[in-house]
């Protein structure tokens, strides 16, 4: 399928698969059956379970699932935790626990302070309270990535980050020269004071998918990011939201990318962030098709030496910015979309209104093959029994979703 053809393109272009899962060595199983974070006979913590995986490569990690039928919160006391080894974290899910670190230290650090790249996968798990500076104040590392502090190949997956905040780079989450696929997520109410209020990756490979990063906050007021930032990195996101996102006066209250970066974006929805939506400069390149750059403080879009082998298509604004070396754009002085809350699948998300613009105006040969929901691509939004794709991250069915909204249920 052309759908198809697209992903495997992207995934050739970045080096590896969209959405692979890195395989790591078998190793020993642990089991969390305890939600303290201190020793006590009998019972294994959190702490103690990361800390066998550490000497033993490939274990994983999962959860009693009696204590963990109920949600938990694991109260960290004795700073970090700290994973150096390749390691599976199988979660009993995001509401069923949550690591808080009390804004006493960072959540988590992933390295293994060496050149060779571990792989690590964390799923189903609420990463929450973390700030790295109050445990090491100026250290480099500790004045970035809030909640999560990254050097190692990682998968994230239905994951929660948030009420994290960092004194520099990455209130949630902060990457250095490593690849990272993020899928399934929700990344909101972090804050830094400089950039990337939900994220920040310097060097490396960032794939996000299927996933909602909002009410994020980053202060500086030139770059910022307020909910990613991004520097000599390539950038993939497909099928997500950044909405409702701030940085201070002047800067990108979405998406800032620069220096040799790349940006891709497909059906991917950036919307209402305080600031500009999509900035991207210093000869960093820029793809987007079938998304939505809307509704913007400082203007959707700002594009400043950028590469001339940009590719825009079928994209829609509100102001005329992103049109820049694009083709089939569409502005508009409203979107029409939804708030941003609970639509069915993992994360918040903007559903598009009955009449709006951008259902059944997407490409289907650029269309991902399904949504963030997880509904199929594409769908009849309009009602005349022609099914095409549509701009966004939400594929509007007029029968599913126009019956809704007919009965009140909005």
């Amino acid at each position: 399928m052309k759908q198809k053809e697209l992903v495997s393109a992207v995934s050739r272009w970045i080096g590896v698969s969209v959405f692979s899962i890195h395989a790591v060595q078998a190793g020993d199983v642990f089991t969390v059956n305890s939600i303290g974070d201190q020793p006590t006979a009998g019972l294994i913590t959190l702490r103690e379970a990361i800390e066998l995986a550490n000497s033993t490569s490939g274990s994983i990690i999962d959860f009693d699932e009696t204590l963990f039928s109920e949600p938990q919160t694991i109260t960290l006391e004795q700073g970090d935790l700290a994973l150096t080894s390749s390691t599976t974290i199988n979660g009993p899910g995001a509401d069923l626990l949550t690591i808080d670190a009390q804004g006493l230290s960072r959540v988590l650090t992933i390295d293994d302070a060496n050149s060779t790249s571990q792989n690590v996968n964390i799923s189903k798990i609420t990463f929450t309270g973390g700030n790295g500076e109050a445990e090491n104040p100026g250290d480099f590392e500790y004045d970035r990535g809030g909640c999560v502090f990254n050097k190692e190949t990682l998968t994230l997956s239905h994951v929660v980050i948030t009420g994290c905040e960092a004194n520099v780079d990455g209130g949630g989450f902060f990457s250095l020269n490593a690849q990272v696929t993020i899928s399934d997520s929700e990344i909101s109410h972090n804050s830094t004071t400089f950039r990337g209020g939900g994220i920040k990756s310097d060097g490396g490979q960032l794939t996000i998918t299927n996933s909602t990063l909002s009410d994020n906050t980053a202060n500086r007021n030139v770059f910022a990011g307020g909910a990613i930032e991004i520097n000599n990195t390539p950038l993939l996101l497909i099928n997500s939201t950044v909405s409702n996102n701030h940085s201070a006066p002047g800067a990108t209250g979405g998406i800032s990318v620069y220096f040799n970066s790349t940006l891709t974006l497909i059906n991917t929805t950036v919307v209402n962030n305080a600031g500009g939506g999509v900035l991207v400069s210093s000869n960093s390149l820029v793809n987007m098709s079938n998304s939505i750059i809307a509704g913007h403080s400082d203007g959707d879009c700002e594009f400043s030496n950028i590469s001339a082998q940009s590719d825009n298509q079928n994209n829609l604004d509100t102001d005329g910015s992103c049109d820049v070396l694009a083709t089939n754009h569409i502005t508009v002085t409203d979107p029409m979309l939804g708030p941003l809350t609970d639509n069915g699948g993992s994360t918040s998300t903007h559903l598009p209104l009955p009449d709006s613009p951008v259902i059944d105006r997407g490409d289907d040969v650029l269309c991902s093959e399904v949504d963030q929901l997880g509904r199929i691509r594409p769908q009849d939004g309009d009602g005349d029994d022609i099914p095409v794709c549509d701009i966004g991250a939400i594929e509007f069915s007029f029968f599913l979703d126009e019956l809704i909204f007919t009965n009140g249920f909005d």
